[in-house]
């Protein structure tokens, strides 16, 4: 199975919903039980953002980022927070925007130093369903 290219792999062991891995032409994209407990759209527009991550090389340009910022957490939080917003962007883009607010809506946690917060994240998908 893949979605738009990119191999998708089910870990019955994943804690996750989603993630991107892998370098280059080894990307893939790992689900694991939890994203069965979305309706199918919300599915597709997680791996669609998924799907963004690997389509602009967000992996690789930050492994180059920690190894030319000196490692310093602010900025490479900050930037690793701008590739989320970036791929929730690429979901809506492909016109899955509001499933992917929505199923936000359903995650527990809120954000860590890396991702940034959800309500943040569903009012700019908003903004861009706005704006189409």
């Amino acid at each position: 199975m893949n979605c738009l290219g990119i191999p998708i792999r089910y870990d019955p062991s994943a804690k996750m919903i989603s993630d991107s891995r892998g370098l280059w032409p080894f990307k893939k994209i790992v689900v694991g039980p939890a994203l069965r407990a979305f309706p199918e759209r919300e599915q597709q527009a997680i791996l669609l953002h998924e799907v963004g991550h690997c389509k602009m090389f967000h992996l690789e340009k930050r492994l180059l980022r920690v190894f030319t910022s000196l490692f310093r957490p602010r900025l490479i939080a900050a930037y690793c927070q701008a590739q989320e917003f970036a791929a929730d962007q690429f979901a809506a883009g492909c016109g899955y925007g509001m499933e992917l607010a929505s199923a936000f809506t359903r995650i527990k946690s809120n954000g860590d130093p890396l991702h940034p917060r959800l309500d943040a994240r569903i009012a700019r998908l908003i903004a861009w369903h706005s704006k189409a």
